[in-house]
């Protein structure tokens, strides 16, 4: 959650004041998880700079900005790393894959011919590196409608693997701790059908 991040209003964590573990790493806001026991850390940058302020990095200071999150926070005991990208073959995206070779990914596009466009890309990047690919996620799916799954799947050479909407109580401030405290949700139970 690097640029114009906003994960730390979506959880609450405004007033949030990083701390270091003994070790020297930063440790991250804990949240509670939807499982009874489980918890999220959540790292954003958003957290540590006045409300308001831009944050502009160079390609090489996000690259370096983005290796610094995975060597020195405290990530410890976590079972899932999630990382939220951009779509694209920029530096970061390489950045990821690169120190994450064993990572699964999981595209998440528009269906709108733009979208599938760049998401085929980065397909064929992660092909590339041989990183595993998961069928696809089709975002915002009730605003564009534009190809069905057979079409999508010519497109991209993968299969879709679930269609979420537009849920506008979910683009409010705080969508991300209600997310988890909301679990009867439908779509809380559409994210937890991918997980």
């Amino acid at each position: 959650d690097l640029s114009c991040p906003n994960l730390y209003s979506m959880f609450g964590l405004e007033n949030y004041q990083y701390t270091f573990a003994d070790n020297g790493l930063l440790l991250p806001p804990v949240c509670e998880g939807y499982h009874k026991g489980k918890q999220l850390k959540v790292f954003s940058l958003g957290a540590d700079i006045p409300q308001g302020q831009y944050v502009a990095w160079t390609g090489t200071q996000l690259t370096d900005m983005l290796r610094e999150q995975f060597i020195s926070i405290e990530w410890n005991g976590i079972d899932v790393l999630v990382i939220d990208m951009a779509p694209g073959t920029s530096d970061n995206a390489q950045t990821v894959l690169d120190f994450f070779p064993n990572a699964t990914i999981v595209p998440v596009v528009l269906n709108q011919k733009l979208s599938l466009a760049d998401g085929r890309k980065f397909i064929e990047l992660c092909k590339h590196k041989k990183v595993n690919v998961t069928p696809c996620i089709i975002n915002l799916s009730d605003v564009f409608s534009y190809y069905s799954n057979k079409e999508i799947y010519e497109m991209m050479r993968l299969k879709v693997m679930m269609h979420l909407p537009l849920n506008k109580e979910w683009a409010e401030e705080d969508a991300g701790l209600r997310m988890l405290v909301n679990a009867d949700k439908e779509l809380a139970r559409s994210f937890r059908e991918v997980l």
